[in-house]
Formats: structure tokens, sequence, C-alpha cells
């Protein structure tokens, strides 16, 4: 099973400042996507430049710019900044083909 902490160690030579794992309410279990924020958006698009490369666990994972001008969502207290996103300069990804079992 893929856990939490090895999404974080694939993305980890990107400089990631947040990861949320999207988790089902009522059983907490992933719905297999997440979502990461870094510093800067070099650092987001360097990430995305290796989308197809990366894999865990036997599966592709899949990671793109988020679009939007929604602010990414609000992480929980002490677990880094709040980073907003912007169309032209966004700091965060989408992570699809996690592993639902995670």
């Amino acid at each position: 099973a893929t856990t939490e902490q090895e999404v974080c160690l694939l993305l980890a030579r990107f400089e990631p400042v947040q990861f949320i794992l999207v988790r089902n309410r009522q059983q907490g279990r992933s719905r297999g996507f997440g979502f990461a924020t870094f510093s800067t958006a070099e650092q987001a698009r360097a990430a995305v430049a290796c989308s197809g490369q990366l894999e865990l666990n036997g599966r592709d994972v899949h990671l793109a710019l988020q679009q939007g001008s929604r602010p990414a969502p609000e992480p929980q207290r002490g677990h880094g900044p709040r980073v907003g996103v912007n169309r032209g300069n966004t700091r965060a990804i989408f992570i699809g083909g996690v592993r639902k079992d995670v």
C-alpha cells in the first residue's frame, strides 16, 4: 500500500512546502489524488515537467498545474503557509494516480 509519506518523498526533490491528500469524509480513505504547494512557481513547473516520468508502487503519477483563481486549501495549523493560486504564477499542483489505499 502507498503511504502519504511515500508521495511526499517522491516530490521531495522539488521541495514542496505542503501536501494535501484528498480523503473520503465518511471513511477517511484516499480518493486517489491530492495537491502540493511550493515556495516558487519554478519549483511547481519543475515538478510538472517530470509528469509521466514518476512512478509510485507500479502506478504512473500524474502532475498538473492547478488552474483557477481560488486559493489552495487551507493548511492545518502548524503545517506551513497558505499559498494562493495565481493563473500566471501558480505554485500549486494537482497530483493524480495515487493508489486509493493510501
